[in-house]
């Protein structure tokens, strides 16, 4: 999957984020290339270092879509994941673990709010727009699909949005996920 959503927290900073809009037809974010200027200057910038979770996915995915080539950043990449597993390998270590484990902070309401207004968009999506193309276990361009797909379309509360659905939080509900897990990475890094 091509990235649609960027977000980075700085240190003593609020999180900054980039969300795309998504083609409901082929899955494609449309990204604007000042938005991918931006980022590469926000990343080559970076002398102290770039916090990742799960850093490899995000470098692929940033690839994939062509805002970046993640080759000169590895030396200075931390990845929160890998340093996980050299705390604790018998713990687990995705990130609301960690963070729970580390910081004491839950932060899984915001991925079950999350999946719960993107079900909700799916099941809208399917009556009004048969033609959109949700995530599916079996469907191309996703070999890492399983029975719990619908994190694959976080893209479809601002794609619903843009054709002028609305309710309860939808516009907001994938920035406010997205950038407490920026800002919890780097909590759980330091």
């Amino acid at each position: 999957a091509k990235p649609f959503f960027v977000t980075v927290c700085r240190e003593n900073e609020d999180p900054t984020f980039w969300e795309w809009s998504v083609n409901p037809l082929t899955r494609e974010p449309q990204i604007p290339e000042e938005d991918a200027r931006a980022i590469r200057q926000l990343l080559a910038r970076q002398d102290g270092g770039i916090v990742l979770q799960n850093a490899k996915f995000d470098a692929k995915a940033l690839l994939a879509a062509g805002v970046t080539d993640w080759t000169p950043l590895w030396p200075l990449t931390h990845d929160t994941l890998m340093a996980g597993h050299l705390l604790a390998s018998n713990h687990k270590h995705d990130l609301t673990s960690m963070v729970l484990e580390y910081l004491g902070v839950d932060i899984q309401p915001y991925e079950d709010r999350l999946e719960k207004v993107v079900k909700e968009c799916r099941t809208l999506a399917k009556r009004e727009f048969p033609d959109w193309q949700l995530a599916g276990k079996d469907c191309p361009g996703m070999p890492s699909a399983k029975e719990k797909t619908w994190k694959y379309d976080t893209w479809l509360p601002r794609a619903l949005v843009n054709v002028g659905a609305s309710g309860d939080g939808v516009e907001t509900v994938l920035s406010e996920y997205a950038c407490a897990d920026s800002f919890f990475t780097l909590k759980v890094w330091h």
